[in-house]
């Protein structure tokens, strides 16, 4: 899938869009997707539709995933990457741990809250 997004003074158009999350902390909506042949997260305004900040990323992308008030994770094959909500990577997890933990641990409490865990 392609779409159009509003970069403010430009539009920028994304292909190979893969995720939209939400990220209730913070009021935005995080999109996985494709400029050219570079994988891109980009951090959306609802209300306005408009592409606050986008960053790049590798493209061995599995998982895009919101991690409480200013973190998203984002999973590849051989590690796991942690960012704040600004695109600074604040850090890794290597693969030699990602064997013998788990990545993050997400449950569902019965208050419809969810509760994330990440690993140490």
């Amino acid at each position: 899938m392609s779409v159009t997004l509003n970069g403010g003074v430009q539009t920028v158009r994304v292909t190979n869009l893969e995720v939209i999350i939400g990220h209730g902390g913070r009021h935005r909506l995080f999109a996985l997707g494709a400029i050219g042949n570079s994988s891109v997260v980009f951090r959306i305004d609802p209300v306005s539709g408009r592409i606050e900040l986008h960053w790049s990323v590798d493209d061995d992308i599995e998982a895009l995933t919101e991690a409480g008030n200013d973190r998203l994770l984002i999973t590849f094959s051989d590690r796991l990457e942690e960012y704040s909500i600004n695109g600074h990577l604040l850090r890794v997890v290597a693969a030699n741990l990602l064997a013998t933990h788990c990545l993050h641990e997400s449950s569902l409490r019965p208050d419809s809250t969810i509760t994330r865990t990440l690993p140490k």
